[in-house]
């Protein structure tokens, strides 16, 4: 898959003045760096930028705040109201707030307006580009569920590096080769010459860091080590961030991590590991089934050993399964077997049991037949 290029971004962004710029909920530390480092350079570029990462109640350290990041998108759009006054000239205008409801008197200087003459109208949208940071279209909807239609007609881009993602927006740019989506806005802002002040040059290698695991995650290559070193001499702290990375390790991600590691069954014959997480977990641990991706990735990292890690996962809709393989094992292969999708090396399906169990068993038994059958045919 080719890697796709932030130069990408530049027409739609060089065409707004309004840009909302927004993560997900229980945004990782590599969604932090990069979002608050889009958010800093498209202010530099004179844009006005609304940075926002839902709930959001503290800046995870070691990051500096290096643009403004709120919790909620505030203002989606006005209402408008439109009345003639041309005829029946305006007197008066008064409001109350009554019951939880606004109530606005208009009184005529002669005469009275008909209600028909009344015009009510949404507003222009509050930004003219959105850039989505892995947050899918579902749950941008549910963040303004009065008005889930909001974004239909505003220019869009998704960032993602989760390949199981589904490209919803105007733009969607996928970056599965780099460590993360930092690496790749450090790569993108070094290759273009952008100045990279040392809280920007602080964040990126923050990012970086925590993404590759410190620079032991599969995906590092030399051009990670080669930014990290030139992030260094625009000065960046690698050994602080180090530090302060560990000593700020989300409990709530621990508390899952733990949940998952006491679960880790190896079934050798398939090379396969797999973890079940309950909805009791989730509840426990006060996080949610977006934290998936990234606890599987960094599961997978430390099992070596095995060729595909498999978590089972409780939803409403019953039981979700993420799988992590290595080759010659391809998860999306094996997810069609499902009816699932994905990428080489990720995939996710869904199973209508709730019994997290039985969900475990319906898998293995089509793995146990179809995997020697894939292995025979190549």
């Amino acid at each position: 898959m080719a890697q796709p290029s932030f130069a990408q971004l530049q027409p739609l962004v060089t065409q707004a003045s309004r840009i909302l710029v927004i993560g997900r909920r229980n945004a990782s530390i590599d969604d932090c760096a990069a979002i608050s480092v889009l958010a800093h350079h498209l202010a530099e570029q004179g844009k006005r930028v609304r940075c926002v990462i839902p709930g959001l109640e503290q800046w995870p350290q070691p990051l500096q705040p290096v643009h403004p990041v709120e919790p909620t998108i505030g203002p989606i759009r006005a209402l408008e109201i439109s009345l003639p006054v041309d005829r029946v000239a305006l007197s008066e205008l008064t409001y109350a707030i009554e019951n939880a409801a606004l109530r606005l008197t208009l009184m005529p200087k002669d005469g009275m307006w008909n209600p028909s003459n009344i015009l009510i109208q949404a507003g222009q949208p509050s930004f003219d580009l959105v850039i989505a940071v892995q947050i899918s279209k579902d749950e941008l909807a549910e963040l303004v569920p009065t008005d889930r239609e909001w974004m239909q007609s505003i220019p869009s881009i998704s960032l993602s590096t989760d390949p199981v993602s589904e490209p919803w927006a105007s733009l969607p740019l996928l970056f599965v080769t780099t460590t993360g989506l930092t690496e790749a806005v450090a790569a993108w802002l070094m290759e273009t010459n952008q100045p990279v002040p040392a809280s920007v040059a602080h964040n990126l290698l923050t990012g970086i860091i925590a993404s590759s695991k410190s620079f032991q995650g599969p995906r590092v290559q030399s051009q990670t080590l080669q930014l990290a070193s030139q992030l260094v001499e625009r000065g960046a702290d690698r050994q602080t961030i180090i530090h302060q990375l560990w000593r700020t390790v989300p409990v709530s991600s621990l508390n899952l991590w733990g949940r998952a590691m006491m679960r880790l069954t190896p079934h050798a014959t398939l090379s396969l590991t797999t973890t079940l997480l309950t909805a009791h977990d989730f509840l426990q641990a006060k996080t949610d089934a977006r934290v998936i991706p990234e606890l599987a990735l960094s599961l997978f990292d430390r099992l070596p050993e095995t060729q595909a890690l498999l978590i089972l996962f409780s939803t409403t809709n019953g039981t979700a399964a993420r799988l992590c393989t290595r080759r010659p094992l391809e998860a999306q292969v094996i997810a069609q077997w499902f009816g699932g999708k994905g990428a080489t090396d990720q995939a996710e399906w869904t199973m209508s049991t709730a019994d997290l169990l039985e969900a475990q068993r319906e898998i293995l038994l089509v793995l146990e037949r179809e995997l020697p059958r894939l292995q025979a045919s190549r």
